[in-house]
């Protein structure tokens, strides 16, 4: 089997780390694999550190046929079978493929639990027979595009997963407690999430001034940057945070931080899924988050965290406020949450797209 992937996302999110594990362990599995994505993007510096072959091509638009026919000489060249599209856009470019290269198969991973009936092409563009196969990272995304008219037979859900053995080694930020000048004795409530909308921010901020207003002795600590950066901190100002809610920006090494936090907070109000929260479980921290999208599915209430209602600022601050006034219960859902990310190794993802590619190619 030949498999081009597609990624032509100019950033690093949640979804390349993704592509990045699949790739790694599709390649591991001697599986003929490609990559299309944009010159200079962090996906293409990173792959080009392997031995998998990058195709750099620039995508302009949605719909850029000039990219799309440099795509297709490729298939055409190294006589791939199946373009996996990565994301929305990607899956623009691969239509415009197939209509040039009618034997080519198409799947798409569907990583957001967005309705596909806004803007009114996304109807089209998923419920049409150029797709062979739609992946849901979450059996909630299924749900959600079954309402949107996606017949089931072209569904099928594969959980994203992670590397958990990648943080086992990596130290705590050495200098932490100075770098953010937070002191010692203060228990940590951190996050790794885009400055982005659909993450939540202000509720997380209303939730943290609550907090706070009870138990003074606490730091929370967002990773991540993104487009609502400005207006986020500019909101966590107004209420009084600046001192107790430090953001650090984008960080590489996510795991010296995830180390440092006591308590993992997520309050998106929608979500893919949040492979965030399972960086999070592979360190042993307990996790408080919202019922967004495929977040049930990684945490149990009670069991290896505690969940909560979207939007609701009162709900996540109880959550948290119980797990700061009880460091045994922290320390007892650390331990499920262990257990229950083996569910989410990266060996069972690649393994269950590898059987889908041949399902493909049998038919």
């Amino acid at each position: 089997m030949k498999i081009l992937h597609l990624d032509t996302v100019m950033e690093w999110r949640g979804g390349q780390q993704q592509v990045a594990y699949l790739l790694k362990g599709l390649n591991e599995q001697n599986v003929d694999i490609g990559l299309v994505c944009q010159p200079e993007s962090p996906l293409q510096k990173y792959i080009e550190t392997t031995e998998i072959p990058t195709f750099a091509i620039e995508r302009h638009n949605n719909w850029d046929v000039t990219a799309a026919r440099r795509v297709g000489k490729l298939i055409r060249k190294y006589e791939f079978h199946i373009i996996h599209a990565h994301s929305s856009h990607d899956l623009n470019l691969a239509l415009l493929c197939r209509l040039m290269n009618s034997d080519i198969k198409i799947i798409n991973t569907r990583r957001v639990d967005f309705s596909v009936h806004k803007p009114l092409i996304g109807t089209f563009k998923y419920n049409n027979s150029l797709v062979d196969k739609i992946v849901c990272i979450s059996g909630e995304i299924r749900r959600i595009l079954i309402r949107d008219g996606i017949p089931a037979h072209r569904l099928t859900v594969i959980p994203s997963g992670i590397d958990r053995h990648r943080l086992e080694h990596v130290a705590p930020l050495a200098d932490f407690y100075r770098r953010y000048n937070i002191p010692e004795s203060h228990v940590i409530i951190g996050t790794v999430a885009a400055l982005a909308d659909h993450k939540d921010y202000p509720t997380l901020l209303q939730a943290a001034k609550r907090v706070l207003s009870k138990k003074p002795n606490i730091t929370f600590c967002a990773v991540g940057k993104g487009p609502l950066e400005k207006k986020i901190k500019s909101q966590a100002e107004q209420l009084g945070l600046s001192k107790q809610f430090v953001f650090t920006d984008f960080q590489e090494n996510v795991g010296a931080f995830l180390k440092r936090f006591d308590i993992f907070v997520l309050a998106s109000k929608m979500e893919g899924m949040g492979t965030s929260i399972l960086d999070a479980q592979s360190v042993g921290l307990p996790v408080v988050a919202t019922r967004a999208g495929g977040i049930p599915e990684m945490i149990e209430d009670g069991h290896n965290g505690i969940l909560v209602d979207i939007q609701n600022p009162k709900a996540l601050a109880d959550a948290l406020l119980e797990l700061i006034a009880q460091p045994g219960l922290r320390k007892q859902m650390g331990q499920q949450a262990l257990q229950t990310v083996k569910r989410f190794d990266i060996i069972n993802t690649v393994r269950q797209y590898k059987k889908l590619y041949q399902e493909l190619l049998d038919k």
